[in-house]
């Protein structure tokens, strides 16, 4: 599905300092900005399936355990969940933060590379990002929008920074309500009713809309820093001797979209 995608500027002001948090470094990527930039954006109903099929994961291949990891012993190569089950693995795929997997490791002989791990995540920052997402029913539309519209507002007035209303069905919208959020822009208490509030005063939701159903989002590691990329690279080299790869947008610490996230590795060959 594609759609044409109009921009929208609620209030004026510095914009992509609101969107960083006001934290006072650059991010990798400016995700909303690039969605503005488009004239078309086009999304696939079944994404999930056709990223399976394009890395020929079929369910039968999956086997899923519902249970996290508490510890990594990397000198013999075992995994211990929360639960206390305890897996030998020939090959790890770290997917989480890079700055838990100090917390994992417990192994004393490995000092060296929790030395280096440690050296490289205190170079890591990143701002957060709290949303608020709508299923809506628009009973008595003016007209038939088949655009997405976005909406940018740039100052301390509104807590909120983007809004992302997507048609998906006939009087239905999908509405992604944003604000970032930051050690230098904390995260005020009852956020959430704070957003809904003003998105009833920019008209955004009007009284012709019925919301059918809404959720909250704390995406903690929203938006990700430029740590030195040799300090990575040192990272990744070290736990690649330990059968460890880095793989996802965070535990790499870049920022990818899907294809080249999916086709940075020859996956296959990891697993």
């Amino acid at each position: 599905m594609c759609y044409p995608i109009e921009v929208r500027v609620l209030k004026e002001g510095n914009i992509i300092d609101k969107v960083k948090g006001f934290a006072p470094f650059n991010v990798q990527r400016l995700w909303f900005y690039e969605l503005a930039k488009k004239k078309i954006a086009c999304f696939s109903p079944q994404i999930n399936e056709c990223i399976l099929k394009s890395l020929s994961i079929y369910n039968y291949m999956i086997k899923k355990i519902h249970d996290s990891i508490r510890k990594i012993d990397v000198s013999n190569q075992v995994v211990v969940t929360a639960h206390g089950l305890t897996f030998k693995y020939e090959r790890l795929v770290y997917t989480w933060p890079l700055d838990i997997l100090i917390k994992m490791i417990s192994n004393v002989g490995a000092s060296e590379l929790l030395t280096l791990l440690n050296d490289t995540t205190n170079k890591i920052r990143y701002v957060s990002i709290y949303a608020r997402s709508y299923i809506v029913y628009e009973k008595t539309p003016s007209t038939i929008s088949h655009k997405i519209e976005l909406y940018f507002h740039g100052t301390k007035a509104s807590r909120l920074h983007t809004i992302i209303k997507i048609p998906i069905a006939e009087h239905t919208i999908l509405l992604y309500a944003l604000t970032s959020y930051s050690e230098y822009y904390p995260l005020l208490p009852g956020v959430g009713d704070k957003i809904h509030s003003e998105l009833r005063r920019h008209k955004v939701l009007t009284s012709s809309m019925q919301v059918l159903d809404y959720s909250d989002a704390n995406i903690v590691y929203g938006l990700l820093n430029i740590p030195p990329k040799e300090a990575l690279e040192k990272v990744c080299e070290e736990l690649k001797k330990h059968n460890i790869v880095l793989f996802g947008r965070v535990a790499e610490w870049r920022e990818y979209d899907v294809p080249s996230l999916l086709f940075k590795h020859p996956l296959l060959n990891i697993v």
